[in-house]
């Protein structure tokens, strides 16, 4: 993203933006292949708010991020918002996910039915999902600004 003169210089007088800023971090995300298509990858995490339970999906090519309200946090009700998301992106090839609850036998099953692999990250390097793991920063510092 290429930010102009006068972006930055507006982000920068904006108590609200100053406020909300992220801190800049040190520490390296695990690297991933960007794909050549929308869609072809995506990431996938859950964000809690305010205590409700999101569900976040990022595509790897565009970084557009879905966040979608989840009714609880169980594989069944997962599986229902990521056939949502597909419906209206199409299937991804991969779907890079943390362990709990996408490494359940309902989740592998719905990947298979629906031909997608599922690559967890290990439960001691959640960086591994890193691109999800930011995209739930965004979503949740957007929620604290509206």
């Amino acid at each position: 993203i290429v930010e102009t003169a006068d972006t930055l210089y507006m982000t920068e007088q904006c108590y609200v933006c100053q406020q909300f800023q992220r801190s800049k971090t040190n520490e390296p995300l695990q690297n991933h292949d960007v794909p050549t298509l929308p869609f072809y990858k995506v990431g996938a995490d859950i964000a809690e708010f305010e205590g409700t339970s999101y569900l976040v999906v990022v595509d790897y090519y565009s970084r557009w991020i879905e966040a979608l309200k989840l009714s609880n946090k169980n594989s069944n009700a997962i599986v229902c918002k990521l056939k949502e998301t597909f419906s209206r992106y199409g299937i991804p090839a991969i779907l890079v996910a943390d362990n709990m609850p996408f490494n359940s036998v309902e989740m592998k099953n719905f990947a298979k039915k629906w031909n997608f692999e599922i690559v967890t990250s290990s439960p001691h390097y959640p960086k591994g999902n890193g691109l999800a793991e930011k995209a739930v920063g965004i979503f949740k510092n957007m929620l604290k600004k509206s």
